[in-house]
């Protein structure tokens, strides 16, 4: 609660940029319905939807409720001569992109809830409260979900949620939450093999694969049917692949404000991920590098290696050397750090150092609050690219710690 609460406290301070197109789109779907939303519904000068059908649908909720609680104070306002009218402009704007970060919120406190129960069920009721408070009052998380208002927490929610169903054979909970995850963003694509590794594993029987593949086609064609009049899943799978996967198409750069081994190399300023090396493209080079460590998670997690290390280690991998990383993409992380942590512990240290230099990378750039020498000293290329170093050694250190031990 107090968790909640300090979150609630925060959001009315500050909004992201990105909360605009969150809102927009809400607004068009709202005004305009789901069909075509995608194909030929056209945002003028605003940013076209680049999240996945679920996203839309969540940001239609939220406009729905504000539109509710706008009809009730409206009139309340109308009708009450002492209610403050000013409040109703802050409604307007604010209000709205105030209630678009609700859902993050509260998906932070489920991830919390998640790992408490874990945890409690395996070592105890004090372990399982310090892993989840590692997790509600570590101040990047904080930041994302009540500062910025993305939907990380969101997505991973419920990819913590199919990871954790897999580990006792729950099929159709892992599969549907995993779907759910997948048609908010494509963040949880790259757990896609360890939970299909941690499936053969269980030993799933042939049955069970063809009642979830009929189970997964039903769910491309739901979610196709809202949107589109014909071939509905084809549509599903078709737009997710070129129009979501990709990321959006105005920011086609091998780094997007991350902290990560093309920051190292390169800085932070935009470089086209199409620039040619050794007549090779960056993409390209990108998932020669990434490509060798994904594998080796993968192997070593059939050999043993527990699940939510191989999901932290493939998502450090990811953010360390994948193209079109933005610094958002670290923050699974810390979702799954706090799982490890019970049984290794002396890791507290690092999982401390990497969520200092994960709020520097969340706040380099936006400066909220503005902070004049904060900004200044983090803005030097210097600084930049030692914390890019830092975050390399660091990824390193716990890959070598992961080969070594189980």
């Amino acid at each position: 609660m107090f968790a909640l609460l300090l979150r609630l406290i925060l959001s009315p301070l500050s909004f992201h940029s990105d909360l605009n197109n969150n809102a927009i789109w809400g607004i068009y779907a709202r005004e305009f319905g789901l069909r075509g939303f995608y194909d030929w519904l056209n945002f003028g000068n605003y940013a076209r939807p680049d999240y996945p059908p679920l996203a839309m649908i969540l940001f239609s909720a939220v406009r729905w409720v504000w539109e509710l609680l706008f009809s009730i104070f409206w009139k309340i306002n109308i009708t009450i001569g002492l209610f403050p009218s000013k409040f109703i402009p802050w409604l307007e704007t604010s209000g709205y992109l105030l209630l678009l970060k609700l859902p993050g919120i509260f998906a932070d406190i489920g991830i919390g809830y998640l790992i408490y129960v874990f945890i409690k069920e395996k070592h105890g009721q004090i372990k399982a409260k310090i892993a989840s408070s590692l997790f509600l009052f570590n101040i990047p998380v904080i930041y994302l979900s009540a500062s910025w208002g993305q939907l990380d927490s969101v997505v991973t929610f419920f990819g913590l949620m199919a990871a954790i169903a897999l580990l006792n054979k729950k099929y159709f909970s892992g599969l549907t939450n995993f779907f759910v995850s997948l048609m908010i963003k494509v963040t949880m694509a790259a757990a896609t093999p360890i939970l299909v590794i941690q499936s053969i594993k269980n030993k799933i029987s042939v049955k069970k694969i063809f009642i979830l593949s009929v189970i997964f086609v039903t769910y491309l064609f739901v979610i196709g049917q809202l949107y589109i009049d014909k071939e509905p899943i084809v549509w599903t799978v078709v737009t997710y692949w070129k129009k979501f996967v990709p990321g959006a198409v105005t920011l086609p750069y091998i780094n997007l404000n991350a902290f990560n081994f093309w920051g190292l190399i390169f800085g932070l300023e935009r470089l086209g991920d199409t620039t040619i090396y050794w007549r090779i493209p960056l993409s390209m080079w990108a998932w020669f590098i990434t490509t060798p460590f994904f594998v080796i998670i993968f192997y070593k997690f059939w050999k043993g290696r527990g699940i939510f290390f191989s999901l932290l280690m493939t998502y450090f991998a990811a953010f360390m050397f994948l193209p079109r990383v933005h610094e958002r993409y670290l923050y699974p992380i810390f979702v799954f750090f706090p799982l490890i942590l019970i049984k290794f512990p002396r890791l507290i240290k690092i999982f401390i150092i990497l969520s200092v230099i994960f709020f520097i990378n969340l706040y380099h750039w936006w400066w909220m609050p503005r902070i004049e020498f904060l900004a200044i000293l983090f803005d030097f290329e210097i600084v930049e690219r030692g914390l890019c170093f830092m975050n390399l050694a660091i990824f390193g250190y716990l890959f070598n710690i992961y080969l070594r031990k189980t």
